[in-house]
């Protein structure tokens, strides 16, 4: 796996060597994260396909560099290649629970 990592705001890309078999591709306006507070969404533009693992984990096929983009953040840049979307997690020591964190 690369070493590639990336973050907007609560949200992680990183890079993965393949996509699980059976992953279902989605039809979804390149919705990687969509806000729960704001309603604000994390979003892809260019040449990509976004698809679901069967455990519910996203990833993001990206033909050419393309442009993540989201109300709160500064638009990134993702290069060509696979990458897996994950959502940054906090814990609270206080209930000992994670959770994940939200924009």
């Amino acid at each position: 796996m690369s070493e590639y990592l990336q973050q907007q705001g609560d949200v992680l890309i990183l890079a993965v060597d393949k996509i699980p078999e059976g992953a279902t591709v989605l039809n979804n306006g390149g919705v990687l994260v969509k806000g729960d507070h704001t309603g604000h969404s994390h979003v892809v533009s260019g040449d990509f396909e976004v698809s679901e693992a069967i455990d519910g984990t996203m990833y993001l096929k990206t033909s050419s560099t393309c442009t993540i983009s989201h109300e709160e953040h500064a638009a990134q840049e993702i290069p060509a290649g696979l990458f897996m979307i994950n959502q940054v997690k906090e814990y609270d020591h206080f209930t000992e629970e994670a959770r994940a964190v939200e924009d």
